[in-house]
């Protein structure tokens, strides 16, 4: 299930995207299974103020991508301002990477009383919702059975 803006327009910025980020921690990752040749996916965060706490990341399908489970999640340490994850052997297929700056490390996105990020969040392709986290289609990406890399500014 994808949330539409007119269901965001309901909720708080924050909330929405506090229950989005909810499952990179929380939810399990489901492992699609599949003979068909695999592919790497090489992401580096940028824009990390400090190298305190770590970055939580999740990969998500169209159908996890609201927050009901995960592809893969990876908690990220990092250097010099920097955080990489390389996801490997991943089915072809449609995704999407979500991440925050866990600057404090209490597995979850900080808001403020208004509901809004105090932590540095991204999505693959930079995407950028305006009243909540952009659609998947904003931030999609399409692995076949090779290597692909991506940069994201944690803002």
């Amino acid at each position: 299930m994808i949330v539409s803006l007119p269901s965001i327009s309901r909720h708080s910025f924050g909330s929405v995207l506090a229950l989005v980020f909810a499952s990179v921690v929380l939810a399990p990752p489901l492992y699609a299974q599949s003979d068909a040749p695999s592919g790497t996916v090489s992401v580096r965060v940028v824009g990390l103020e400090s190298d305190d706490g770590s970055v939580r990341a999740a990969l998500n399908n169209e159908q996890n991508y609201d927050g009901d489970g995960n592809v893969r999640a990876a908690t990220l340490s990092i250097e010099d301002g920097t955080a990489r994850w390389m996801i490997e052997e991943l089915p072809p297929g449609t995704y999407a990477v979500r991440l925050y700056h866990d600057e404090n490390d209490n597995g979850e996105l900080d808001t403020n009383m208004f509901g809004v990020p105090q932590e540095p969040f991204g999505f693959s392709n930079d995407a950028r919702g305006s009243m909540g986290p952009p659609d998947f289609d904003e931030a999609a990406f399409t692995v076949a059975s090779d290597s692909l890399s991506m940069t994201i500014t944690a803002e």
